[in-house]
């Protein structure tokens, strides 16, 4: 764990803790299984921050187990983690985490110098890619980090739409 990083993710447990008690459920190294009006099966994991290392992934794919799934849908902060799923875990996994390059320096000189992920070190930091037989969607987001500022990567709010085309 880094310097400090206890207390973000006694920072991220306590907004946590916020959203259940509002009764929002939580997808940490967990799943939750809905069906369509058809009947077809959609299961929606989330992984808990890989940066911190609470990441479980054998107890968050326990519940894929035995089920067959029309959609297959993970979520997770840090794109990096589809580097440690099973290939072909999920038909979507959902991330962000780069902000897409909150500001922009020539080069790329963020995701080279000042970031340790690999996929950033890849080219691979915003957007929809196909990394380890998964649809991986990275979104730059709405929020930034350390400064208050975006510069030459506009904030973006996704909205995807699961299932058969209308």
């Amino acid at each position: 764990m880094d310097p400090g990083g206890a207390i973000r993710a006694e920072a991220l447990d306590g907004f946590a803790r916020q959203l259940q008690d509002a009764g929002i459920r939580m997808l940490i190294n967990t799943s939750e299984t809905v069906a369509d009006p058809n009947g077809k099966l959609a299961v929606f994991t989330g992984f808990d921050e890989l940066r911190y290392g609470r990441t479980d992934i054998p107890k968050a794919l326990s519940s894929l187990e035995g089920r067959a799934y029309a959609y297959r849908i993970g979520f997770g902060h840090n794109p990096d983690i589809c580097l440690h799923l099973p290939e072909g875990s999920f038909h979507l996994f959902l991330c962000g985490h780069f902000h897409g390059g909150q500001i922009w320096a020539p080069f790329r000189f963020e995701f080279f110098r000042l970031r340790n992920e690999k996929l950033c070190k890849q080219g691979i930091y915003r957007g929809l890619h196909r990394i380890r037989k998964t649809d991986v969607y990275i979104s730059r987001g709405i929020g930034n980090v350390l400064v208050p500022l975006r510069l030459g990567s506009l904030a973006e709010m996704t909205v995807f739409r699961i299932g058969a085309k209308p």
